[in-house]
């Protein structure tokens, strides 16, 4: 089973790039661009102190624009951004729990290279990205009114 499984995507990748050979089209020096949709699940976290927090499932987005400096390497950029609501409950210092609502932001901005190992149309890729993440989490502090 898994032998032909390996043998019918050997056979779709050089079927492609056969394909497209009569359509050589490089790109070297062209930009690319996409929008990215996210969904992330519900959950619900616990802490060893009594707290909790049920995050709601949320959906974001995001978008990436790049530049293929030769039909090898891709230079590019990645921003993302979601919004969720949770539920909460926090620890006062006198050992009760408060219930609370909140809102949970993240974004993400991440610098992206890519190597494409081949040159034809399909091709395997690495990619290696670092960036930064900023999350708020909407904690209170202080008395909730």
């Amino acid at each position: 089973m898994l032998k032909s499984v390996i043998t019918s995507l050997v056979l779709l990748f050089f079927a492609c790039n056969i394909s497209a050979a009569g359509f050589k089209d490089s790109r070297a020096e062209k930009w690319s661009f996409s929008i990215v949709p996210m969904v992330t699940n519900s959950k619900i976290l616990e802490f060893t102190n009594g707290a909790k927090a049920d995050i709601s499932k949320r959906s974001g987005f995001g978008f990436t624009f790049g530049y293929n400096v030769d039909e090898h390497i891709e230079i590019g950029l990645l921003f993302s951004a979601s919004n969720s609501n949770y539920t909460g409950t926090r620890t006062l210092e006198d050992g009760t729990f408060e219930r609370f609502n909140a809102n949970l932001y993240t974004s993400s901005f991440n610098f992206d290279f890519t190597w494409n190992i081949l040159s034809q149309p399909l091709t395997p890729y690495i990619n290696l990205t670092a960036g930064s993440t900023y999350i708020d989490s909407g904690i209170p502090t202080g008395n909730i009114s």
